[in-house]
């Protein structure tokens, strides 16, 4: 017997296939169905080719054109008459109909030969641009079908031409500089390839503008190419020439010269007598990388626009410059950077979803910030919140679906740019060091308990390498104080269940921890892979010798802070997410994530505290299940142990792999698949059903569905279970007659 869910997925499913895609053709006209690039050269790559096409097919998703069916499933003649109730209303075009037949929906591709004979001529011109120069492309006409029509373009590369020759044509090239500093061997057997010497162009030109030319721009750098019979065959030696950076009245080429910066002068708002109330001299000194009398450097400017544009109290800076020449012959390049200041007090509001632990509904937030506290980059916020949210709107409980938690929270914060109490020059500017005081207030009333915390924390963060956006953050200092009340029927179950650690995973804590947290993106371009790596490390009840001799009143038992236990653990975590492009025909893109941590107690404490466990399940994670449904190891759901609780583990192991394909300027749909669970560190020699082992990950894969809305995306995911650990040894794997899986509804992707 089907779920329901099942019901309308094969609902849907049907609705799709019901619409024909020849149902609204007119006489002569058909379908493209199929296009192909067939090239006799097994190491080019036919993606760049894709760029030049003119007509591709309807996109496709697992075998189905869903969006020219959503596109067919509207009426056209409902479409027209609603186009012209919305002009005649003087509405711009929208509505309903016209969203979903041309935004998620995408007209079917009719085959025009006027676009087939011109692709095959871009093709063509394409690969002789790419170092091809005898290349010809032939295209193929498959019109079998009645109704369809398929092509292929066949494309004869020929032998590549190479560069065995560049070098500089010196009776060309107006620049006061010896051009023997510029070495071109890089040239040497490189692939006569136009978008190759666009690069080279492009890192020549950097060249000389961090070396002290700021006329030379890549207008001025020219390539001569020389494909004369007198060299080998498929050869071309280059020449190269830098124009004039102009002419005179007389007609004579003007040279480029060597600059050096100037006189460096900055200003607040366009009125230099505020340089003093405005910002801290000494702060914008720092910051500012550019030196008076050094030479002329492009990397420098950006460099110093970049940490500029960083303190908040600036909105918006202007960096011009002029060229000056004095009575000496010598050239200054002269800059008066303009500081636009933001309003020093801001007031903000905003409204956001809860996606966290698969729970929804409004958090109304209320801020208000002072941008310049003292002129020194600092900034004083303070931030009030609260709002509504309920469990997953898919949740087979009815009382779940409506809202029955309530959070409200207030944060106070100040930062300060540098690390306190080093000072400036001690720093690299490149770092933009920062520092935060942070003091924090929540109160968390969900249908089991009322929790209410207390924070404050001291850290610093600093950019380790900018280029790849790897930044360092370090709270050596954070103070955290977590006070649990159970409600009364809560209460009374927890009593029923007699269960020691589940009691504990409720407890009040006290903490004195410190934090560390990497991020990094990273890029390997040559398998055409990107991402991004993250690294998390907590500790807390080191030092607790000492504190116990000042602040517990009692030795025996566990070391106390006003009768609240220390809490006494190490948690880690590391996830690592990478993407990679598709054919740029097919709008597709591959994703995947692999998500590890642990957490260990100590001696002070029996389990980690519930609000610092790992759990797995929910929109994000492991998706055939719901937000701690799944785990630890082969727990089985509703069985109560005295060394367990359902969903919470220690150990955490994910990993999940997304495809997906853009359909139209607003659909998206995915295939995913997901693997992981969580465990419980035995706390002693054997090895129970809850404890590590890898033969207990669950599985689970699905498809999904993304709305892009510009501002948020939206996205229903439905997944079954593949393996399922807490069911009984001989019905762990699917059974396709007793499927079992969840829907999730979440804001953005997964991951």
């Amino acid at each position: 017997m089907c779920r329901p869910w099942q019901n309308y997925a094969i609902c849907g499913l049907i609705a799709l296939s019901a619409c024909s895609p020849y149902k609204r053709l007119q006489q002569n006209e058909r379908l493209l169905t199929k296009v192909e690039i067939n090239i006799d050269n097994d190491e080019e790559s036919d993606e760049a080719y894709w760029d030049v096409m003119r007509q591709i097919p309807n996109s496709r998703f697992l075998g189905i054109r869903v969006p020219m069916r959503l596109h067919l499933m509207i009426s056209p003649e409902g479409l027209q008459k609603a186009s012209e109730r919305r002009r005649s209303q003087e509405k711009e075009e929208g509505g309903f109909r016209w969203w979903m037949a041309n935004r998620m929906g995408e007209a079917p591709v009719i085959y025009d030969e006027e676009a087939f004979l011109r692709t095959s001529k871009n093709i063509e011109r394409l690969a002789q641009k790419k170092g091809y120069l005898e290349a010809k492309c032939t295209g193929i006409v498959d019109s079998t079908d009645a109704n369809q029509i398929q092509l292929i373009y066949d494309l004869a590369l020929g032998a590549p031409w190479t560069i065995v020759e560049g070098k500089w044509d010196k009776d060309h090239c107006y620049i006061n500089r010896k051009l023997e500093d510029s070495d071109l061997s890089v040239m040497n057997g490189m692939k006569f390839d136009v978008s190759g010497l666009d690069g080279l162009r492009s890192d020549l030109v950097s060249q000389f503008r961090n070396s002290g030319f700021p006329t030379i721009q890549e207008s001025h750098l020219s390539f001569v190419a020389d494909t004369s019979s007198h060299h080998a065959a498929n050869s071309v030696s280059l020449e190269l020439q830098i124009l004039p950076r102009g002419w005179d009245e007389d007609g004579i080429p003007l040279p480029h010269f060597p600059v050096r910066f100037g006189n460096i002068d900055w200003h607040c708002d366009g009125d230099s007598s505020l340089r003093q109330s405005c910002l801290d001299e000494v702060m914008v000194e720092f910051l500012i990388s550019i030196d008076s009398g050094m030479i002329f450097n492009e990397r420098a400017m950006k460099d110093t626009y970049r940490r500029l544009a960083k303190v908040p109290s600036i909105g918006r800076l202007e960096i011009p410059g002029d060229i000056n020449v004095n009575a000496s012959g010598v050239a200054a390049y002269d800059m008066d950077i303009a500081l636009h200041l933001r309003n020093r007090y801001g007031v903000t509001s905003s409204i956001d979803m809860v996606r966290s632990d698969a729970r929804y509904g409004p958090i109304v937030s209320w801020m208000w910030q002072d941008n310049n506290v003292s002129g020194k980059g600092d900034v004083w916020g303070a931030k009030l919140s609260g709002g509504l949210a309920s469990t997953s709107p898919f949740s087979y409980s009815s009382d779940n679906i409506i809202p029955n938690s309530g959070t409200w929270s207030v944060d106070v914060n100040y930062s300060t740019l540098g690390i306190p109490p080093l000072s400036w020059n001690r720093l690299r500017p490149s770092n933009q060091a920062r520092t935060s005081v942070r003091a924090s207030w929540v109160h968390e009333s969900r249908p089991e308990y009322i929790r209410t915390g207390v924070g404050f924390s001291y850290g610093f963060d600093f950019i380790e390498n900018p280029e790849m956006q790897s930044k360092f953050e370090l709270t050596p200092l954070e103070f955290r104080y977590s006070d649990i009340e159970a409600k009364p029927d809560f209460e009374s179950w927890l009593i029923d269940q007699a269960n020691p650690v589940l009691s504990a995973r409720f407890s009040d804590y006290t903490s004195l921890l410190s934090r560390a947290h990497w991020h990094s993106n990273w890029l390997a371009p040559n398998l055409r892979l990107q991402g991004r790596i993250s690294a998390n490390l907590e500790w807390t009840g080191m030092g607790m010798n000492w504190m116990q001799k000042r602040f517990s009143q009692s030795s025996d038992g566990p070391y106390t802070l006003g009768g609240i236990p220390y809490a006494q653990y190490v948690r880690c975590d590391i996830e690592w997410i990478a993407s990679m492009k598709g054919p740029i025909a097919s709008s597709a893109s591959w994703h995947s994530r692999l998500k590890v941590g642990g957490a260990k107690t100590g001696a002070n404490m029996e389990v980690i505290p519930f609000d610092r466990a790992f759990y797995a399940g929910g929109a994000n994670g492991i998706r055939g299940w719901t937000s701690r449904e799944l785990g630890p190891g082969f727990a089985e759901a509703n069985v109560v142990s005295s060394e367990w609780v359902q969903g919470v583990g220690d150990v955490q192991i994910e990993g999940s792999i997304e495809y997906r394909r853009m359909m139209s300027e607003v659909l998206e749909l995915a295939w995913f698949s997901d693997a992981g669970n969580v465990w419980v560190i035995p706390k002693s020699e054997g090895s129970g059903p809850v404890n590590f082992g890898l033969n207990s990950m669950a599985w689970s894969t699905g498809i999904g569905m993304r709305l892009d809305f510009e501002f948020f995306i939206l996205r229903l995911d439905g997944a079954v279970r593949l393996f399922d650990p807490s069911k009984p040894t001989d019905n762990r794997w699917i059974e396709w007659n007793q499927q079992n899986g969840r829907f999730h509804l979440g804001i953005g992707h997964a991951f």
